[in-house]
């Protein structure tokens, strides 16, 4: 709308440029990233700030493009704890119907959530260890974001478009045998 990017968060904490940038945006920012709208509408890619620049600009963890539509995401330590949970209750309903038992669960998380959980992340493992098995062999890695494609799921259907890049998100991967 033809305002500094930066506005967004001046206008939200009602705290001017120079404030933003006393005090690092990205510390501040973990709890409200920003939100890019897919092309399709129906979903919001995450982007975390990082540095608020002197002229406005702000400098993302990934790219934002030109134009896009931009909003201001609220999360919080719980949405993102209840988030792994459904995404491991996906994941075991999926290996099922499939009549595939779980033999290896792999855990991408970005680093963005991993920052906002801190020592919460102790209980995102405990709730998917819980969900797919404590028997199940897990291995996880913190990463700066995931190509994936954007998945809706609606009623049970899952529709995906292209390959995007992610931040902010936990992407659960089953491996297992019939």
């Amino acid at each position: 709308e033809g305002k500094r990017a930066v506005s967004i968060y001046e206008d939200y904490f009602g705290e001017d440029l120079s404030k933003l940038r006393a005090e690092p945006l990205a510390r501040s920012a973990l709890g409200y990233p920003l939100g890019v709208r897919t092309s399709d509408g129906d979903e919001y890619l995450i982007r975390n700030p990082l540095v608020a620049g002197e002229d406005g600009s702000l400098t993302c963890s990934a790219a934002i493009p030109e134009g896009a539509e931009v909003r201001l995401m609220i999360g919080s330590k719980e949405k993102a704890l209840a988030a792994a949970r459904i995404v491991a209750e996906s994941l075991m309903e999926s290996l099922k119907r499939s009549r595939v038992s779980a033999k290896l669960i792999l855990v991408f998380e970005s680093v963005a959530r991993r920052k906002l959980l801190g020592t919460l992340v102790k209980d995102e493992i405990n709730t998917i260890l819980d969900i797919v098995g404590r028997d199940t062999p897990l291995l996880g890695i913190t990463s700066f974001g995931e190509y994936a494609p954007a998945i809706h799921i609606i009623g049970g259907s899952a529709a995906s478009e292209s390959t995007l890049f992610h931040n902010g998100t936990i992407t659960i991967v089953g491996i297992g045998a019939k």
